[in-house]
């Protein structure tokens, strides 16, 4: 596989990555890998300052401590899937 392919693959757009609710937990997700076809990584919303990920991306950057903010993009997807179900339930309010 060469480099241009694995970018290619690194940068899947947010709607292409599938997000499945974990049954019984508010705020935890299990994310599609959108490099590797049938991982899915475990996502906490609820955890740390942005979200927790299982991701080896998300684990490096924690673990060197370079960023605790950091999202990596499955706790981006799990979070717009949560959005989009909250709008569609009425509990986002929206100003304008």
């Amino acid at each position: 596989m060469n480099k241009l392919n694995t970018r290619a693959r690194r940068q899947a757009p947010l709607h292409d990555i599938a997000v499945y609710p974990v049954i019984g937990e508010a705020g935890r997700y299990h994310v599609q890998s959108a490099g590797h076809e049938g991982i899915l990584y475990l996502v906490d919303l609820d955890e740390l300052v942005s979200g927790w990920c299982g991701c080896p991306h998300f684990e490096y950057r924690i673990g060197l401590q370079l960023a605790p903010e950091f999202e990596c993009k499955h706790i981006k997807a799990a979070k717009a899937y949560r959005e989009l179900q909250q709008r569609e339930k009425g509990e986002v309010k929206t100003w304008g």
